[in-house]
C-alpha cells in the first residue's frame, strides 16, 4: 500500500470547466461531505463525475457534526504537522469558500491555569514559532473566569457557515453537465476489471444500476474500510468516537468562539447564525470509543446524552452558560487512525491505493480544496495529460 500525505502547496487559479465530452475520464466519487464534494467539483474541470450520497442532502454526517472554525493552527499546540497542514492549505480554501466564511465572530483560545501540559509559557512558543497571528488581551468578563485563566488570546480564526458551503457547492453542481448528484445513493459492491478499471455497484432510489469508472475517490469518512475492502486493499485500524455536541442559545450574547485548551479543551463557538452556540469538551462529548477487527463502525444501539456533564464541566469556566437553553444534541460518529503517535493531531490523510484509486480521511474542513488538488493532479498524471 502506498500512503501519502496529501501535498498542500497552493495550486495555480482553476481553469474553467470544459464542457462534458465521451472521452474525459470517469470517476466515481463516494461521500457528499465537505471533502467528496469538493473532490467532485474540482475533479469536474477535467472528467466526467458520478458523485453519490447516500442521504438526501449533502455535507449530512462528519461535516455536520463539527465546531466549523476556521482553522489557523491555535488548536493543535501540541501537533505541529497539523498547524502546518492548516496553514498551509488556508490560502486553497479561501480561494474557494471566502464568501462561507464568518469573519465577524471573535476568536480566543485560552489557558486553564489548572492545565498541566499546555501551560502560558508553552502555548505562546508554540503560537510564535509557527507565526500565528493573535494578541494576549485580557479576558471577556461577560464570558470566561479570568481567575481560571493563565493567558488568553484574541486570535484570526473564524467560523465557516456550513448552511452557506452546502448551497454554494449545490449551486457548482446544478447545471454542470460534468457532475451527476445522485442523492439517496449508496455503493453497495466494487471489483477491479483486467483492463484497470473499476465496476461498481450502486443502489439507489431506483433500484441497483452497475457502472464502470477509470478511478474512485472513496471520501465515506468512517465507512473508509468498507469501500477499500471491496477492491481487495488493506483495511486501515480507525478508532470510531460517538461524539456529541450541544446546541445552545445565549439570548443577547456576542459573536464569539472561546476554546480554553488543556481545560481540558473546553470549547463554546458561535454557529454563525442568530443567537446559537456549539458546546464540546475532549472527554464529556465522547459517549462511547472503540477500536474494531474490521474496521468497520461499530453498531452503536441507542445513543444517551451527556449534556448535563457538557454543561458542567463547561460551567467551571463559562458563566456565559448561566443565560444559555438547550436546544438539541448532535450526535455522530468522529473516525480517526486509531494508533496514531501524533494522538493530538488532526491531519488530513490521502491514501492512494494504486489502480486509479483514492481514499481521504478528513481532518480539516480547512484542507478540503488543497486535497481535492491534489488528487485532480494524480489523475491527470495518470491520465497524461501534464
Amino acid at each position: 500500500r502506498l500512503m501519502v500525505r496529501a501535498r498542500l502547496a497552493a495550486d495555480r487559479p482553476p481553469r474553467a470547466a470544459r464542457p462534458a465530452r465521451a472521452d474525459r475520464p470517469s470517476v466515481l466519487v463516494v461521500g457528499g461531505g465537505v471533502f467528496g464534494s469538493t473532490c467532485a467539483v474540482e475533479l469536474a474541470r477535467e472528467n466526467q463525475v458520478v458523485l453519490v450520497e447516500r442521504h438526501d442532502r449533502l455535507l449530512t454526517e462528519a461535516s455536520w457534526l463539527n465546531q466549523w472554525r476556521h482553522h489557523s493552527g491555535f488548536h493543535y499546540p501540541r501537533s505541529l504537522e497539523t498547524i502546518e497542514e492548516v496553514r498551509a492549505a488556508k490560502a486553497d480554501f479561501e480561494s474557494v469558500y471566502e464568501g462561507v466564511i464568518a469573519r465577524d465572530v471573535t476568536a480566543y483560545y485560552a489557558v486553564s491555569a489548572l492545565g498541566r501540559e499546555i501551560t502560558r509559557e508553552r502555548y505562546l512558543a508554540v503560537c510564535r514559532a509557527n507565526g500565528l497571528d493573535f494578541r494576549i488581551v485580557e479576558p471577556p468578563a461577560d464570558i470566561v473566569r479570568a481567575d481560571r485563566l493563565q493567558l488568553c488570546l484574541h486570535t484570526d480564526e473564524a467560523v465557516v457557515r456550513i448552511d452557506k458551503l452546502s448551497a454554494q457547492l449545490g449551486r457548482r453542481m446544478k447545471g454542470n453537465r460534468s457532475v451527476d448528484l445522485r442523492l439517496g445513493t449508496r455503493m453497495v459492491a466494487g471489483r477491479l476489471l483486467p483492463d484497470g478499471r473499476k465496476a461498481v455497484k450502486l443502489r439507489g432510489p431506483n433500484g441497483d444500476t452497475t457502472q464502470v469508472f477509470d478511478h474512485v475517490v472513496n471520501a465515506t469518512y468512517a465507512s473508509t474500510n468498507r469501500i477499500a475492502g471491496f477492491f481487495g486493499f488493506p483495511v486501515r485500524p480507525m478508532r470510531f468516537d460517538l461524539l456529541e455536541m450541544a446546541v445552545l442559545r445565549i439570548p443577547g450574547a456576542p459573536r464569539f468562539m472561546m476554546t480554553i485548551l488543556d481545560g481540558p479543551f473546553t470549547s463554546l463557538t458561535h454557529t454563525g447564525r442568530d443567537d446559537l452556540f456549539m458546546l464540546s469538551h475532549i472527554h464529556q462529548s465522547i459517549l462511547a470509543s472503540q477500536v474494531t477487527a474490521d474496521g468497520l463502525p461499530p453498531r452503536w444501539g441507542p445513543a444517551r446524552s451527556n449534556r448535563d456533564g457538557l454543561m458542567a464541566h463547561g460551567l467551571r469556566y463559562l458563566p456565559i452558560l448561566e443565560r444559555a437553553s438547550f436546544v438539541e444534541s448532535r450526535i455522530g460518529v468522529r473516525t480517526v487512525e486509531a494508533f496514531s503517535e501524533d494522538f493530538d493531531g488532526r491531519p488530513t490523510v490521502v491514501t492512494s491505493h494504486g489502480f486509479g484509486c483514492w481514499s481521504v480521511l478528513g481532518g480539516k474542513i480547512i484542507t478540503a480544496v488543497s486535497n481535492a488538488r491534489e488528487i485532480v493532479r494524480a489523475i491527470s498524471r495518470e491520465s497524461n495529460r501534464n
